[in-house]
């Protein structure tokens, strides 16, 4: 992890911004004490979308024979 001092970041900012476009994080510092870390943003291929069917299944397991949004509208109307 390389360190910065905060007037870097103002004064050469393209070089950090390389940095961490790298994939390496840079620590931030002023009068040689951490103020603060910055890292590259997660790698959004990596992500997944959670399974929200399966999650309603696990929490109303009666409702696997109809749809899930179905059986939301039909117990909804019940009175």
């Amino acid at each position: 992890m390389e360190a910065v001092t905060v007037r870097d970041l103002r004064t050469a900012f393209p070089r950090i911004e390389k940095i961490l476009a790298s994939g390496e994080s840079v620590e931030i510092r002023k009068h040689n004490k951490l103020v603060g870390v910055l890292t590259p943003p997660p790698d959004r291929r990596k992500i997944t979308m959670p399974d929200f069917e399966a999650r309603m299944r696990r929490i109303f397991p009666d409702m696997k024979d109809r749809g899930i949004v179905a059986s939301l509208i039909a117990d909804r109307d019940e009175p």
